[in-house]
């Protein structure tokens, strides 16, 4: 006969083992999907440089797997992955697509962090196609989203990929101070990876500051750090760097030459065995640069030859650019005027695209966008704000109504209507909540436009460089009002000739911002294009460019919008006897209107 304490204690053992069973028997079929989809990823990681073939094959599985399952997450990462792969490939183009597929999952997910890491993505991709500027605004776009997490992952990616942006837009002192926080940040985590990759690109600042031998030990500091981690993309970066070094040194004293090469051919090697062809360009780029001035020019055609076509595959206009204006110099050595003149003219072609003018009125747009949504959003939360009163108001006299009639019922109809009220309330405070971050993420996405606009602004100015060589003993004094300026200095040297301007245009910020691209670029084709040398000319022609981008005439025109310039010619090999005879000295300021 079984005790009744046992028989109690086995009932009790069966309700708590039910649950346990019963999850066994109802388990979500799709979560065996999941965790396969999962575990092909973690497939891909281990093979994506060791067999590419079987790498990509996990992947095809992966997709084919989150598609049919409607895994989200899953179909994300494997987007990104295969984002990753095309990268590694040098495919920028279905890389690209593959970015942008996993920026809209994230997005839909509302997925923060991803999304911040679909914008460096997308920035690294337009990083190696040359668009710097594009780039930038992308990685601020994660840099932004990484600051609101405190996700220090994340900003340490983002600063090292903002200084590798200014760096290619010369501005090295900006530059290195990311490296440098990027090295901090790195250290902090034990990120030993992205340490290499920020001290290999404190080495290329070095380099172009002349610094070679502090750009030579932050190489190979770099390099032994890759080696221990057997990164064989970081090494073959590492031994090109190591040859732009040795090539900037070979330019004074001509030893370096061959140092400069063997690297450079290390490199080379490497990147064919690894399949990436992203960085091929570059590398037969800088080999061709070397042979041509070592005075070897069929060498120089051949590897410009090569950095072309590998330029055009992956469409990496800067790279382009720079080959282009190389091997136009190639054929003029050889007296091959005819291929001379072509790849002149390529190289123009390929510079005038790299011109982002439209940026400008993009922004422009953004921000007549913003004030009218910001408006808009404001009367919507006024009237909201006045139909709540309302209604309470209405609630609040009908209970007060018809108290005294009802007594008790009364009562409870009114703890009714006031926990409806609350209900209600609590709804409609959400409801206005979620408005007002629409109207700070807007607000955000504007001043990040604006700044991004100042950075356009500040890339079409003379860089301090350029300025000085032209001008020694001289200064900038540059105090912009707003975050754009419709204020700025332009300064060519031609000939003997050197030729400065100040310009004021009409109004501040965006307005005047979009003036003064139009004035420099108006300056520039009137010296450059148009071959104009007496400054009279060239003001007369810088009105003519004007009028006809406005589409202005003085007698009928709905904008009045111009500048007020000061442009100086000064002809150095008549500066002494100008001094002497000041009557000589020509300094024409003129105002025009447009």
């Amino acid at each position: 006969m079984i005790h009744w304490k046992t028989f109690f204690l086995g009932f009790v053992f069966c309700l708590l083992l039910f649950p346990k069973i019963h999850a066994q028997t109802t388990k979500d079929p799709n979560d065996d999907a999941e965790n396969k989809v999962d575990l092909l990823l973690e497939m891909f990681l281990e093979y994506e440089y060791s067999d590419t073939q079987l790498a990509r094959s996990y992947l095809n599985e992966a997709l084919k797997l989150s598609t049919n399952n409607h895994y989200q997450e899953g179909l994300a990462t494997t987007y990104q992955y295969i984002g990753y792969f095309m990268e590694d490939a040098g495919n920028y183009s279905e890389a690209h697509d593959n970015y942008q597929r996993f920026l809209s999952i994230t997005k839909n997910i509302k997925d923060s962090l991803r999304i911040a890491d679909a914008y460096n993505n997308i920035g690294n991709i337009y990083l190696f196609q040359g668009n710097y500027l594009k780039a930038i605004e992308n990685y601020e776009i994660a840099l932004a989203i990484g600051e609101s997490k405190k996700d220090t992952n994340l900003l340490s990616k983002c600063v090292n990929n903002l200084g590798i942006s200014y760096f290619y837009l010369r501005k090295d002192t900006v530059a290195l101070e990311y490296y440098q926080k990027s090295i901090e940040m790195a250290k902090a985590l034990s990120d030993i990876t992205r340490m290499a990759a920020s001290l290999d690109n404190m080495g290329l600042i070095y380099q172009r500051q002349k610094k070679y031998d502090q750009a030579l030990a932050s190489h190979k500091q770099s390099m032994a750090i890759r080696e221990e981690l057997n990164d064989k993309f970081g090494i073959a970066s590492c031994y090109h760097n190591i040859g732009v070094n040795y090539a900037g040194k070979s330019d004074s004293i001509h030893q370096f030459f061959d140092e400069a090469l063997k690297n450079y051919k290390i490199a080379l090697k490497m990147y064919l065995s690894l399949g990436n062809k992203g960085e091929l360009p570059k590398c037969y780029y800088n080999i061709a640069l070397l042979f041509y001035k070592k005075k070897d020019i069929d060498k120089a055609i051949e590897y410009g030859e090569k950095a072309l076509d590998y330029g055009k595959e992956m469409g990496m206009l800067e790279n382009m650019k720079l080959t282009y204006s190389l091997l136009s110099d190639c054929y003029k050595e050889k007296e091959d005027y005819k291929n001379a003149y072509e790849k002149y003219v390529n190289y123009k072609q390929t510079y005038d695209s790299l011109i982002n003018a439209e940026k400008i009125k993009e922004l422009a747009q953004l921000e007549m966008k913003y004030r009218f949504d910001k408006l808009q959003k404001e009367k919507e939360f006024e009237q909201k704000r006045k139909d709540i009163l309302k209604e309470e108001e209405i609630k609040r006299q009908k209970v007060m109504r018809n108290f005294l009639s009802v007594g008790i019922a009364i009562l409870l109809l009114l703890m009714f209507f006031i926990y409806r009220s609350y209900r209600i309330k609590r709804k409609d405070n959400k409801l206005l909540a979620y408005q007002k971050m629409e109207i700070e993420t807007k607000n955000a996405e504007i001043t990040s436009s604006i700044k991004y606009a100042k950075r356009i602004q500040e890339a079409i100015l003379p860089p301090d460089k350029h300025f000085f060589n032209i001008a020694k003993d001289s200064f900038i004094l540059y105090k912009p009002k707003d975050i754009v300026s419709g204020d700025f200095y332009w300064i060519e040297r031609i000939d003997n000739k050197i030729y400065l301007a100040a310009v004021d245009c009409t109004g501040h910020g965006v307005p005047g911002a979009i003036i003064s691209v139009i004035g420099y670029n108006g300056l520039n084709r009137a010296v450059n294009e148009f071959k104009l040398r007496k400054p009279s000319e060239i003001l007369d022609k810088l009105n003519e460019i004007v009028n006809k981008t406005l589409r202005q005439t003085y007698e009928d025109s709905a904008i009045r919008d111009g500048m007020d310039i000061a442009l100086c010619s000064i002809d150095k090999t008549k500066c002494i006897s100008y001094l002497r005879n000041l009557s000589n000295f020509i300094m024409p300021v003129r105002r025009h209107n447009f």
